[in-house]
Parts: structure tokens; sequence; C-alpha cells
């Protein structure tokens, strides 16, 4: 195993710490894997919907299967987290990408044989769903136990850095193989041949992680599923800190992702040029969340006071959802998303580092489980409270959701114990 050590996160310059991180074969083997894996997850990510509406034309249906794939993705993270804990985050990374591999060849065979059905469609989907919420937990679990923990912040750039590159080139290439295959407007093989690429990207990321060596520990732990998942609910209790910033975490991400993946295309149908206008949003965006990444895995250190500076972006995410109540140009719209995408892009990489730096081995998983429930599991209930709101009143959601965060983070802001978190542990307790 390559030695993982216990140095400061506070960590040395970062062009030193990149060859470092680099320099891991077992991180260039997971860095490899998962930014195939990534690329694949566009592919379906378009093939899927398209071929619900292929075979329906029925919004409804579309909106039933994606969230057949999200709640039981949600529900299963706290699972994922206590199977990872229990037996290793390679072997359930490992499990979950092979179930996926079959569930994905399954449904490339049924539609190059045009013998699919929706209700296969909401099998696979609830299925895979469950496969995702295994999944993630053990992929942000394994990070620190190959990598130093004055390395986690880059190595997090890294990874994370990779998946916003994925999302800006996969869709177009996912696109462009629907339509070079397909030889009629209801012909479905270029949706195969997209659900093929996928399965392709699963093999491979299946090879380089079994291509990973982590010596393994011993597992002390014989309590139930059901009792660990409690002991970690109660490890992250017991922490005032932990518990804070995972309140944030589920706030911040409850306010903010509906009003922008469900709102900003309303904003560009009703307020802005349409479709050109929404692309150039969230192209805005989603740079934004590159820079914020790249600025977190750049800088020399991480900030001291790891407190005021999560108060700090809140409450600038804050103001930006309360802009898009008054903006009503393309580029005032695209200037409050692309300062939203980099807050977001920034304290996500710091906060990821943040518990990973702090958390025990034997918890990494199941701490890692509740970070992304708070965060990915709680986006299909904000979309769904954002169409109910846009249907109410687009302006007033905004102010209100904008108004509501930053009093959120004003609130916080007098609380000391919040405002005065430091990122180093080592420095916190000396103080």
């Amino acid at each position: 195993m390559e030695e993982q050590g216990n140095g400061k996160a506070s960590g040395p310059q970062p062009g030193s710490a990149l060859k470092a991180v680099l320099g891991l074969r077992n991180f260039r083997l997971l860095w490899l894997g998962e930014t195939i894996s990534l690329m694949g997850d566009q592919f379906y990510f378009i093939a899927l919907p398209w071929l619900v509406l292929m075979l329906s034309g029925d919004p409804l249906a579309l909106g039933t299967i994606l969230a057949l794939v999200a709640v039981p993705r949600a529900l299963f993270m706290l699972v994922g987290g206590a199977l990872t804990d229990r037996i290793s985050p390679r072997m359930v990374m490992i499990g979950s990408n092979f179930l996926r591999l079959m569930l994905v060849l399954s449904i490339t065979a049924l539609v190059f044989t045009d013998i699919i059905k929706m209700w296969m469609i909401y099998f696979f989907a609830l299925a895979f769903g469950v496969g995702d919420g295994f999944f993630y937990p053990a992929q942000l679990a394994i990070i620190p136990q190959i990598v130093k923990k004055k390395h986690l912040q880059v190595a997090n750039s890294l990874i994370m850095g990779m998946m916003q590159v994925t999302m800006f080139a996969g869709p177009v290439l996912a696109g462009l193989v629907i339509a070079t295959f397909a030889t009629s407007e209801t012909d479905l093989t270029g949706i195969g041949y997209a659900f093929f690429i996928d399965a392709l990207t699963f093999l491979i990321s299946l090879i380089t992680l079994a291509m990973i060596s982590i010596s393994r520990k011993k597992k002390k732990d014989k309590e139930s599923m059901i009792d660990s998942i409690k002991h970690g609910l109660a490890y992250v209790w017991a922490n005032l800190q932990f518990r804070a910033v995972l309140i944030v975490i589920f706030v911040v991400n409850f306010l903010l992702v509906g009003p922008i993946i469900v709102g900003i295309p309303v904003i560009a149908d009703t307020k802005l040029a349409g479709a050109v206008s929404y692309g150039f949003v969230m192209t805005a965006y989603g740079g934004g969340s590159l820079l914020g990444i790249a600025l977190a895995g750049g800088l020399p250190r991480p900030p001291k006071y790891f407190g005021s500076v999560l108060l700090v972006v809140t409450a600038i995410m804050g103001l930006g959802l309360f802009s898009l109540a008054f903006f009503q140009t393309t580029a005032l719209v695209a200037l409050a998303a692309l300062v939203m995408g980099a807050a977001n892009g920034y304290v996500m990489i710091l906060g990821l580092t943040w518990f990973q730096s702090r958390t025990e081995e034997s918890m990494m998983g199941r701490m890692m489980s509740l970070v992304m429930f708070s965060g990915a599991g709680i986006a299909p209930v904000s979309m769904a409270l954002t169409g109910v709101l846009l249907d109410w009143n687009m302006e007033l959601m905004y102010l209100g959701l904008g108004s509501i965060l930053i009093i959120f983070t004003l609130g916080l802001a007098i609380t000391p114990y919040v405002r005065g978190m430091k990122f180093d542990l080592e420095e916190e307790k000396a103080t």
C-alpha cells in the first residue's frame, strides 16, 4: 500500500502537492477509472430521458423515472456508508459498478433487439438508483485511504474537477452518438450505442479498481447494519461542528439546487432569449464551479478559519439567489450564476476535505454518506418544491429563498463556535 500518512491539512505548495498526488499509482488508477466512468455517466444521463420520451412521449413518465433513480439513491446512501465501513470502499465500489454494468448491458441489449418496454425502464431506474446509493459514499471514503491528509484538498479538486469537465463534454458527445447512429426520428439504435458506451466505461472502472492495492484492516465491528447506521448518526450528533456544517450543506442545497436546475430554464424562457440564454447561463454556472474547484486545489493552503469562509460563501450564494429576482438580461443572470457556481465549487472541495481530515477511518463511509445525503440526497425535494413555487410566483420565490439563506447565514455568524471553526484540527486543539 502506498503510504497514506497523517500530515497536517495545511500542506505544501500546490505544485509539489499536485506532483505528489499524481505520483501515487493508486490515485492515478482511481482518477483514470472514475474520469472515464463519469464520462459514461453523461451518456447515461442523456440516453435514459431520451429513451423514455421516445417510448412514451410523456413528461410525467420521465419525471417518474428520474424520481425512481433519485429516491433509492438518497435512501441507500446511509446503508452504503455503513457497508463501506464494514467491508471496504474499494469492494463496495466494485460491487456497485458490477451491478450497474449488468443493468446497462441489459438495457443495451433490450434497446438493440427492440423489445424494450416502459415497465423494464421503471425496474432499471429503481435498481440503478440503489447501485448509485452504495457507490457515492464509497467513492469519497476511498480517497483518504490512498492520499496523505495534507494532500486531500488537491486530490478532491482533481476528482471533482474532472467531474465538471465531463459534464461539459459528455452531453455533447452523447448527443452526437445518438444522432449519428439513429436512422430515423423513431430509431433507438443511437440510444443503444450510448448505453453501450456507458457500459464500457463501467468495465474500465472495474478494471482500474481491481488494480488498486490497499491493505485491508480487520474489522472488529459485528453490529447489525441498522446499529451501524445508528452509530454513525450518533457519531455526528456528538460532534457539534459536524452537526453545524452538515446543517449548512443541507440548507444550502435545499435552497439552491432547485432554483438553479429547475428555475434557470424558466428564467431563460420567460425573461431572457430562450434556449440560447439557458445554455449560456448554465455554462457560466458550470464554468464557475470548475473555477472554484481549481481555486480550492491551487491555493498554497486552505484558509485558517473554515467557519468564517463557509459563512461568507453561503451569504454569496444567498445574494446570488436574491439577485435573480431582479436581473433582466442574460449577461447579469450569467454573472450571478458564475459567482454562485464558483462559490459552490470552492466550498464543496473545502468542506469535503475538512470532513475527511477530521473523521476517524472506521467512520469514514458513514460520514461521507451523510455528506452526500445532505447534498445530492436532498436535491429531488428541492426541485419538486421549486416547481411548486415557480407556478406561484418566480420573482417572489427567488426573493424569499435568497432572503432565507442570507438570514440563516447571519444567524450562524453570531454563533462563535461556527464562526471560529478552524480548518486544521491540531491547530484548533492547540487554541
